[in-house]
C-alpha cells in the first residue's frame, strides 16, 4: 500500500544513503522548504512531492504506479520505493557519492535482506516469488510442490516421509541467484 501524501512528505524519514548533496537537500528540507508549498514558495517547481521525487531519481520504471516509504529492511529508518499496481514494491531508491540509486526489488530482497541465501520460512518465500512476478496461483503451485509443508507453512515430515523439500521452489530460486538448497529434497529417514 503506498504512503499517504502526509507521510511521503516527510521526506525525512526516507533513506537514501549519504552524500553531501543528499545532507544539503535534508537541511533544507528542516529549515522549512515544503515541496508541497503553495505558489511563490521558494521552490515553486515542486508544487507536488511526486514532481520533487521524479527531479531527483527520474520519472517511475515501467511497471511502478507510486511512490511509498516504509521500513523494508527493518533497520528502523524508512526506504523510499516504488510500487507496482498491487502496492508491492517494484523498486528501492537511494542515494550514494551524490548519485540517486535503483535497484531492482528482487534484486534488494536477494542481496540486502537475505544475502543471498533462500529464507527458510514461506512467508518470506512468497516475498521473493511476488518479487520475481509470480501471481497467486503460480505460488500456489510452488507451494503445492513442496513436501511436508504444513498448514502452519513449516516443514515436519512424519515418520514415513522419505524426502522433504521441493525441486521446483530450489530451482526457481537457483535461477533468481539465491542458494535454494534449503529447499532442495533431501532424505528424511534412510
Amino acid at each position: 500500500m503506498a504512503a499517504t501524501e502526509d507521510e511521503m512528505n516527510d521526506i525525512t524519514t526516507i533513506n537514501p544513503g549519504a552524500g553531501e548533496f543528499w545532507e544539503f537537500v535534508m537541511e533544507y528540507l528542516a529549515a522549512g522548504f515544503n515541496p508541497l508549498g503553495p505558489q511563490g514558495s521558494s521552490n515553486p517547481e515542486y508544487k507536488t512531492l511526486e514532481a520533487y521525487l521524479r527531479q531527483i531519481f527520474g520519472p517511475l520504471p515501467e511497471g511502478a504506479v507510486d511512490w511509498a516509504s516504509s521500513d523494508l529492511n527493518g533497520d528502523g529508518v524508512n526506504d523510499l520505493y516504488a510500487v507496482d499496481a498491487d502496492g508491492n514494491p517494484h523498486t528501492i531508491y537511494g542515494y550514494n557519492d551524490d548519485e540517486a540509486t535503483s535497484v531492482v526489488y528482487s534484486d534488494y530482497l536477494r542481496d540486502t535482506i537475505y544475502g543471498g541465501t533462500a529464507p527458510q520460512t514461506w512467508d518470506d518465500i512468497v516475498k521473493i516469488l511476488k518479487a520475481e512476478g509470480y501471481d497467486d496461483e503460480a505460488i500456489e503451485e510452488v507451494r503445492g510442490s513442496i513436501k511436508c509443508l504444513t498448514n502452519a507453512n513449516e516443514i515436519q515430515c512424519g515418520e514415513n516421509e522419505k524426502f522433504q523439500g521441493s525441486v521446483v521452489l530450489a530451482g526457481i530460486l537457483n535461477n533468481s541467484g539465491y542458494d535454494g538448497s534449503w529447499w532442495d529434497v533431501r532424505p528424511t529417514a534412510g
